[in-house]
């Protein structure tokens, strides 16, 4: 079981990482995953931001089928913009708006003796969401995504080249209700209905398929005025039948995060274990091209935020993180059965302007 683990950094306002689940976030700009969560912020808010990342995988496959001197490189890179609004509570109707639109390109080769496969894969990914709260209780929300993904490759056998080409766009659209209680600690629960068309083309032929993708989720927490903690859960309830292996797999994710606030410092931790392959849409992009593979792979990521300072008027925020991890991966144009020595180079930067009322 290989265990990545990811820290990112930001100064003043908290990343796009979304860990509201039981109650409002002490960083006023985090989206809510329980959309009940949206009548609690007790602060509006408007940011924009773009982010810049770039991977490199390196690949020793001499242990697999390929032989001796075998081996394989990814280069990823991502690009992306977000906008978010967040309304303040104050009356039965508060919204929530979230935009990002991004773009990325991925370059996998794999060398041997007599032979090498290069495949291209250049995608593009526009996520929109709108939440309401209904009073501080109820919630509801509704997602449209559009990502397109175009696909080149070449294999060179023995002098010979064989080349071609893909296309793939998936459209889809969520809907998502959620409520919050309070018994003595705060327990939030949401439900998700999720339906997705992918279209297919390629060189010789083409194909549509339209999947649905029923969700849920539950958190339960403690708030304060200056401290809050939650644990939430959530889980496809559709099994996903693996035909490689015969088996049926359910994705799901569990985290926990911790925030509190000491006169003008706030402090905040997210840790979040991702299991068979779960992902949130807005990461779709990531997703796509930086973790495809890693179903069988659970993947541990931990983000700190904090902010200093006023929370409320303008701020410019900036982020920046590395990662370096080797450990055991599937081959990233093959799934054999073979773990393959990885190692994983990553490094982000990302740039954010922010006003609060």
């Amino acid at each position: 079981m290989r265990i990545f683990k990811l820290i990112l950094c930001t100064i003043i306002f908290s990343a796009p990482t979304f860990a509201q689940f039981t109650s409002a976030s002490l960083f006023p700009e985090m989206k809510a995953i329980n959309p009940a969560v949206i009548g609690q912020r007790s602060i509006g808010i408007f940011s924009a931001g773009i982010a810049r990342e770039n991977y490199e995988k390196t690949q020793d496959l001499s242990t697999g089928s390929f032989g001796a001197g075998a081996s394989g490189k990814s280069d990823i890179e991502i690009s992306d913009s977000r906008l978010f609004y967040g309304g303040k509570k104050g009356g039965f109707l508060t919204s929530e708006v979230f935009i990002t639109v991004g773009s990325g390109e991925k370059k996998d080769t794999v060398s041997r003796e007599g032979s090498s496969e290069t495949v291209i894969n250049s995608v593009t990914n526009q996520f929109f969401n709108v939440g309401f709260g209904l009073g501080e209780h109820f919630g509801v929300s509704v997602s449209r995504l559009v990502f397109e993904n175009d696909q080149s490759y070449n294999f060179s056998f023995g002098g010979s080249n064989v080349s071609g080409a893909n296309n793939s766009e998936v459209e889809g659209l969520v809907l998502r209700g959620g409520v919050l209680l309070n018994l003595g600690f705060d327990l939030g629960l949401y439900y998700e209905q999720a339906q997705a068309t992918v279209k297919s083309q390629g060189t010789d032929d083409s194909s549509d398929q339209t999947t649905r993708y029923p969700k849920v989720g539950i958190g339960f927490g403690f708030s304060g005025k200056s401290a809050r903690m939650e644990v939430g859960y959530e889980t496809d309830l559709k099994s996903i039948d693996d035909p490689s292996t015969g088996e049926s797999y359910t994705a799901n994710k569990l985290y926990v995060s911790f925030e509190g606030r000491y006169g003008g410092l706030t402090l905040g931790y997210t840790g979040a274990m991702y299991r068979e392959g779960y992902f949130e849409l807005e990461n779709l992009l990531r997703n796509n091209l930086v973790f495809i593979g890693t179903r069988d792979e659970d993947r541990l990521v931990n983000t700190i935020n904090f902010a200093l300072g006023n929370t409320k008027g303008h701020s410019f925020s900036g982020g920046a993180f590395f990662s370096s991890v080797e450990a055991p991966e599937n081959g990233q144009l093959f799934v054999d059965g073979n773990k393959y020595a990885t190692k994983t180079e990553s490094l982000g930067v990302s740039l954010k302007y922010g006003y609060s009322w």
